[in-house]
């Protein structure tokens, strides 16, 4: 029997021997109410009891969970990619701007938001799974979040009481077009800043209404994308040694 094998038993036998004395005390005690020190001393030798088992059965939680595609996080800085793309996030509009201003600088930001996300130019062995979790609403709900904060600093931006629901409604700086908020940032994207939507394909570049219509164009086409980027390779393999031949 090896050294850590010996540290898990002692370990197991020590969490044994309080768990019988925690449901002695508990069963068997003389007084029907305890006092504050003894609850405070039970709650920490649960605490303890607890953080030995997680130590205990960690890594094989943490096995089964990283098996989970639902785990894929597009949050954490992994790259120098994801830190540009939090400096992005973090800008704000100096100062008050007019529509062409706030056109422009968006229209930079999408640019730039696309480019950052952009999976066509990286060389991982990508699955639909991935794919899926790093199309993650979060990365759309900043950018609309971005739209908002420059669209509502421009000049005179009208805000009209709808009558009907008593709802806050906007009126487009450039055009004719009136709407409630969910509606209006989308519009000055789509129609002001090159014709871009909220939503779009980090693989192929396609603009959709709603991160559902996104979700579903993964997966229509792009559930096979290593067979696809696989082909791609042997296609330009396979031009290169014609040519060579040829030469």
């Amino acid at each position: 029997m090896n050294e850590d094998t010996q540290i898990l038993l002692k370990k197991i036998l020590e969490m044994q021997l309080e768990c019988t004395q925690l449901l002695t005390n508990i069963l068997f005690k003389k007084n029907a109410t305890s006092s504050d020190g003894e609850q405070q001393q039970q709650s920490k030798k649960f605490e303890q009891l607890e953080e030995s088992k997680i130590q205990l059965d960690g890594p094989k939680k943490r096995g089964r969970k990283s098996l989970k595609p639902t785990n894929y996080v597009d949050t954490v800085l992994q790259s120098e990619e994801d830190i540009k793309l939090q400096q992005l996030f973090q800008m704000t509009p100096k100062g008050l701007l007019s529509p062409e201003q706030c056109y422009k600088q968006l229209n930079m930001i999408v640019q730039k938001f696309r480019q950052l996300n952009s999976l066509t130019n990286k060389t991982l062995q990508l699955d639909i799974e991935y794919i899926k979790a790093y199309h993650s609403k979060n990365k759309f709900r900043y950018l609309r979040a971005i739209t908002k904060l420059f669209v509502q600093s421009i000049k005179n931006l009208k805000q009209i009481q709808s009558k009907d629901n008593s709802s806050e409604m906007f009126q487009c700086p450039s055009c004719e077009f009136i709407g409630i908020s969910s509606v209006f940032f989308p519009h000055i994207l789509k129609k002001h800043c090159q014709n871009y939507h909220i939503f779009c394909c980090f693989l192929c570049s396609k603009d959709y209404q709603s991160h559902t219509l996104l979700l579903g164009h993964l997966k229509k086409y792009h559930s096979n994308y290593r067979k696809h980027q696989n082909l791609e390779t042997n296609q330009q393999l396979q031009q290169i040694d014609d040519l060579s031949i040829s030469l």
